[in-house]
């Protein structure tokens, strides 16, 4: 999983929130991959280190930029094949292959001759060497190489690289899915936190529209702030934008630098948030109860005035804490194998964290019936205090639906069982489920085993925790 941390303007404490949460989450045991690309004004390595030899020795390692220099010097002799369709290119001398196909090819010729990104990452936290650790590690993908005298060089490659003609004249949206499946691969990290340029810039748009599996954005408490931040949510959540990656993009927004002295000015600007940022909520945070407001992160004065972690350090518990929770709910957003990884390793901080809200089941359908077959069950179990995961109602339609019930079925953990018409019993205390063998093809090529089963009362359901999903239809 990849968030990239983002604001729409400077000082909102963005840098500080990223290294904080990846100390959290190293902390949790996770392989964590950090990448400045504030290109225009690096420094996370800042939070890490004080001592001036450490600095400089990170400062002089190879970064972002320097990657993408040696990808434009190689570039003439990689035998890519031309993207389009267009008549007279490459790809039309050969067989006129589809766009995904040629994607592929180019892809394979990328990791075939390009350095992995691995060997540019600098260790933070380096993993154990004897073999008996949990694997935990925490790496940095520096901005590039600005170390003593290097910092006029680097400082001219940044501001002369255009961003424009990098995807126009060298294939930068291959290079950068070769980047971001270098990224995500299994055996390098369980998750990646990327540090974003701030604002409008095609330097931001790439690690949020392209690289991003969820975006993290950080809002003040004022007017330009909100409005810049909701403007900006909404054009990430724009359909023809999930259609082109083929993935959604996740969308959380932090209130940041609050002030809880100030009670009154505060109050109202809660109102506004909730207001204008409510309705992008994502669907596993309603689940747990919880939304944008709840991960504020209190102005503290004392850590305005310097690089340093919160995590882990005495003092600053309100911190501590905002950042944990901040950390715990980008869990709840991550998919696939990383999510299970990441949930795996985190299971006591979340059931911490989120108690009894945490999901016990699942209710997907079927068809009208079934839709109401499944309102009804959720309504009876959860006044049976079974925490459930959101209705498939408020997903039905959306492009990207699927993804979102993969996910929460990934995060279930979850044996497939039919809930029929006739076991909801009206006014009865007990649900009766049945549940048969065999496979259940769902929407876009989803399968799910199922297994036999029959769980006759609301509490043996919560009993089971995260293996029971119900099937209405």
């Amino acid at each position: 999983m990849i968030y990239t941390f983002y604001s729409y303007k400077g000082g909102v404490g963005r840098s500080m929130a990223l290294a904080n949460v990846a100390e959290w989450l190293y902390g949790q045991g996770l392989r964590v991959v950090i990448i400045d690309w504030d290109l225009e004004a690096p420094g996370l390595e800042n939070f890490y280190f004080d001592a001036k030899g450490d600095l400089e020795l990170i400062r002089s390692q190879l970064g972002l930029i320097d990657m993408l220099l040696a990808y434009k010097r190689l570039f003439p002799r990689l035998p890519l094949l031309a993207p389009g369709g267009r008549p007279g290119t490459q790809e039309d001398a050969n067989g006129g292959e589809s766009p995904a196909a040629i994607l592929e090819k180019n892809l394979a010729i990328l990791e075939e001759r390009l350095q992995p990104v691995s060997d540019l990452l600098y260790p933070v936290h380096a993993p154990s060497d004897d073999g008996d650790g949990d694997g935990r590690a925490l790496w940095m993908l520096t901005s590039g190489w600005r170390a003593g005298d290097r910092f006029p060089v680097y400082a001219q490659a940044v501001q002369s690289f255009d961003w424009s003609d990098f995807y126009a004249s060298y294939q930068g949206e291959v290079y950068f899915e070769w980047m971001r499946r270098q990224l995500v691969a299994e055996d390098l990290a369980d998750v990646v936190l990327i540090d974003s340029r701030t604002g409008v810039t095609e330097m931001g748009g790439v690690c949020t529209r392209q690289m991003a599996d969820v975006v993290v954005s950080f809002c003040v408490p004022n007017t330009q702030n909100l409005v810049g931040v909701a403007t900006m949510v909404k054009s990430f959540g724009r359909e023809e934008l999930a259609r082109k990656r083929e993935r959604e993009l996740e969308v959380v927004v932090v209130p940041t630098r609050i002030d809880v002295s100030e009670l009154e000015a505060r109050n109202r600007f809660e109102q506004k948030f909730h207001e204008v940022m409510d309705d992008f909520i994502p669907a596993a945070f309603k689940t747990v109860n919880s939304n944008f407001w709840d991960l504020y992160i209190q102005y503290i004065p004392n850590y305005a005035y310097d690089e340093k972690l919160a995590i882990n350090r005495e003092g600053a518990k309100e911190l501590r804490d905002a950042y944990a929770r901040l950390g715990a709910h980008l869990a709840l957003l991550a998919k696939g194998k990383s999510g299970l990884r990441m949930r795996r390793a985190m299971s006591e901080e979340l059931k911490e964290i989120f108690g009894g809200r945490l999901p016990s089941g699942f209710i997907s359908y079927e068809g009208d019936e079934g839709e109401a077959v499944a309102r009804d069950l959720h309504e009876r179990l959860r006044k049976h205090g079974v925490t459930l995961w959101a209705n498939l109602a408020e997903m039905k339609g959306k492009f990207g639906s699927w993804p979102q019930v993969a996910g929460i079925l990934d995060q279930s953990r979850c044996s497939g069982l039919d809930a029929r018409r006739h076991a909801v019993r009206d006014g009865a205390e007990t649900v009766a489920l049945r549940a048969r063998a065999g496979r259940q093809r769902l929407s876009r090529g989803g399968r799910l085993r199922r297994a036999r089963a029959e769980c006759r009362s609301p509490a043996e359901l919560a009993s089971k925790g995260p293996r029971l999903r119900l099937h209405a239809r």
